[in-house]
């Protein structure tokens, strides 16, 4: 494990960051789900919504982190979390900058 991030540590540093801020939003989005979400505009009109807040932003902000961690383990290199994360940002910042012109946000 310790090879592992001192062969590549500034690709380490930024998957261990990305890997925390989705273990954080994971726990942030799991302990309270109606607070979280309407700072993103977002409110559950019944217990089902606070489910789905829960599982959607709080599960799979877990699942993401998991897999990039699981990623870097497998391949024995943080690069391809890198650009898995990457793929994710960039998926993430287009379709938000799209709608906001869309929806006149």
């Amino acid at each position: 494990m310790k090879e592992l991030f001192f062969s590549n540590v500034p690709a380490s540093i930024a998957v261990l960051g990305l890997v925390g801020y989705f273990f954080g939003m994971a726990v942030v989005f799991i302990l309270n789900p109606i607070k979280n979400a309407e700072s993103f505009s977002v409110k559950p009109v019944d217990n089902a919504g606070k489910t789905e807040i829960r599982v959607y932003y709080g599960g799979i902000s877990f699942a993401l982190g998991a897999f990039l961690l699981y990623l870097t383990l497998a391949l024995q290199t943080p690069i391809y979390s890198l650009v898995g994360g990457l793929f994710f940002s960039t998926t993430v910042f287009v379709t938000r900058t799209v709608f906001l012109f869309v929806d006149k946000g």
